[in-house]
C-alpha cells in the first residue's frame, strides 16, 4: 500500500539559498494591524500588543528585557508572526502572502538556536504560531506534534497552567498573555488528539481550568483592559469550552481505558457526552447577528460544523457496542450510528454555505473534519449498498469535491495547496469507490 506523504512546511535549507532578515518594522506594524482583525486573530489572542513590543525591540534593538530575554527566541518569534499573519491576514491582490513558506522556513531553522536559550514568552509565541502555520499551510501531522508538544513544556515552565492571580511577582500583563497561550495550546491539544486519535500533551488533572474573565474585576487587571479589545473574547471563549468537551470526548470515547469499556459503560458515556455537547451548543452566541463582517459569519460555520463533527465522533463509536451490533439494526432512524452518518451530511452540507471568494481560508480549518464525514458516508454506503438515500449522499459528496477546489486563491502557499489536493485525490477516490459498490450491489440484485 503507498504511504501518504504530507506535504511538508520546510525543506532542507541548501547552501546557495539566502537567509531572510527581519521584516520592515513598517510592514511588521501592517501586520499586525491586519492580523488582529483577521479571523484568526478574532479568534485567538496570540499578540498582546504591550508585551509584542519588547519582542520587537530585542529582535531589532537587542534590547533585552524580563519579557524577551533571548535574541533569538525574538527572532523566531517575529519570523512566526510573519509567516502566521501573511497567511491569515493576506488578501488576494496582496503579493506577500506568498511569503508565509519563506517566512516559516526561516523559523523553523532558527529553532536550534531558540532552544539554546532559556524557556521564554516569545518562544511559547513563536511555537505556538508556528504549530498553526504547519497546521493551516501543509497539514504536516509529524511537525504539528512536535510543535505542540514543545510548546505544552513551555507552557507548564512558564506556569500557564495556573491562573496568574495564583502566581506571586511582577509582569502580571505577561503572565496574563502567558495563560491565554495555555488555553491556544490546550484548545490546540484537544483538537488534534480528537483528528488523529493520538493521546493529548496536557493533562487537565495537572491544569487550574478557570476560564479568561470577560471584564477586569480588580484594579490590578484594569491595566490589562486594552488587551481586550484586539481580539473577540467571547469567540475565545466559546472556543475553550468547545476543547472542553472535546477533550471529555477523547478521554471518555477514544483513549486507551476508554476503548475497553463495557457496552453498558459506553452507552452511558455517549449519553453524557451528547448531553454536555448539546449543553456547549446551547451557550453559543450568534456572532453573525452581531455584524456582517466574513468573520463573524465564519465564526457560526465553525462552530455549527464542530458541533456536527463533535456529534458525529461520539455517536460513531456506538459502533463497538456488541449487544448492539448482534441483535439491533444500528442504522435505523434515531439510533446511534444513524446519528453519526447524519451529522456527518451536515458537516458537508454546512461546508457548501461557503463563500470561496471572500471565505477562502475557511477550509483550512475544515479539512479533516470533511474527510472524516466522507468517510462516514462512504462507510454507510458500503454497509448498506442498496439504501435508497446513498444517490444523495453520493451526490453532496461529489459537490463537496468541486467546492473544495474553488477555495484556492491565487497567491496560496504552495503547501497548502498540495495539501487540498492530497485531500480532493483522497474524497475522490472515496466518490468513486462508493459509486462502484452500488453499482455492483444493484447488478447483483
Amino acid at each position: 500500500m503507498k504511504p501518504i506523504t504530507w506535504p511538508r512546511l520546510t525543506q532542507k535549507r541548501t547552501e546557495g539559498d539566502r537567509r531572510l532578515s527581519l521584516p520592515d518594522k513598517s510592514l511588521l506594524f501592517e501586520q499586525i494591524e491586519a492580523f488582529q482583525k483577521s479571523i484568526c486573530g478574532q479568534f485567538l489572542p496570540l499578540v498582546n500588543r504591550a508585551c509584542f513590543e519588547y519582542t520587537i525591540r530585542a529582535a531589532y534593538e537587542k534590547e533585552l528585557s524580563d519579557i524577551s530575554p533571548g535574541l533569538s527566541s525574538a527572532r523566531v518569534c517575529i519570523f512566526a508572526f510573519m509567516a502566521l499573519s501573511s497567511f491569515f491576514a493576506g488578501q488576494s491582490h496582496v503579493d506577500n502572502i506568498v511569503t508565509a513558506d519563506e517566512y516559516a522556513r526561516e523559523a523553523q531553522d532558527l529553532l536550534p538556536e531558540m532552544l539554546n536559550e532559556s524557556v521564554t514568552l516569545d518562544g511559547l509565541q513563536a511555537l505556538t504560531m508556528l504549530c498553526l502555520c504547519c497546521q493551516a499551510t501543509s497539514g504536516d501531522m509529524l511537525s504539528i506534534e512536535l510543535m505542540l508538544s514543545t510548546a505544552t513544556r513551555f507552557v507548564f515552565h512558564l506556569k500557564g497552567n495556573v491562573y496568574p492571580e495564583d502566581i506571586e511577582g511582577d509582569n502580571l500583563g505577561a503572565k496574563m498573555h502567558v495563560r491565554h497561550l495555555f488555553w491556544i495550546c490546550f484548545t490546540l491539544d484537544k483538537l488534534f488528539s480528537l483528528r488523529t486519535g493520538l493521546q493529548p500533551f496536557i493533562d487537565v488533572t495537572n491544569c487550574d481550568l478557570t476560564l479568561p474573565r470577560m471584564q477586569p474585576v480588580n484594579g490590578e487587571l484594569e491595566s490589562l483592559q486594552p488587551f481586550y479589545h484586539q481580539h473577540n473574547h467571547a469567540m475565545f471563549l466559546t472556543l475553550i469550552r468547545l476543547s472542553l468537551v472535546q477533550s471529555k470526548v477523547y478521554h471518555g470515547l477514544y483513549s486507551f481505558s476508554a476503548q475497553r469499556q463495557s457496552d453498558a459503560d459506553l452507552l452511558a458515556t455517549i449519553r453524557s457526552l451528547d448531553i454536555a455537547l448539546d449543553e456547549w451548543r446551547s451557550s453559543v452566541p450568534t456572532f453573525s447577528g452581531q455584524s456582517t463582517q466574513n468573520e463573524n459569519r465564519m465564526a457560526d460555520f465553525l462552530f455549527e460544523m464542530q458541533y456536527h463533527y463533535c456529534m458525529a465522533a461520539i455517536h460513531q463509536t456506538s459502533s463497538r457496542c456488541t449487544a448492539w451490533v448482534r441483535n439491533q439494526d444500528t442504522r435505523a432512524a434515531g439510533s446511534s450510528l444513524a446519528l453519526s452518518v447524519a451529522a456527518s451530511r451536515s458537516v458537508l452540507r454546512k461546508f457548501l454555505e461557503t463563500d470561496p471568494q471572500s471565505e477562502g481560508q475557511f477550509l483550512l480549518f475544515a479539512l479533516p473534519e470533511l474527510s472524516t464525514s466522507a468517510i462516514h458516508l462512504f462507510s454507510n454506503i458500503l454497509m448498506c449498498p442498496l439504501e435508497d438515500r446513498n444517490d444523495t449522499d453520493l451526490s453532496l459528496m461529489r459537490v463537496v469535491l468541486e467546492h473544495i477546489g474553488k477555495h484556492i486563491w491565487r497567491q496560496t502557499p504552495t503547501t497548502f495547496t498540495a495539501q487540498v489536493r492530497l485531500v480532493e485525490e483522497f474524497m475522490g477516490d472515496l466518490y468513486h469507490l462508493a459509486e462502484m459498490a452500488i453499482l455492483k450491489a444493484r447488478r447483483e440484485s
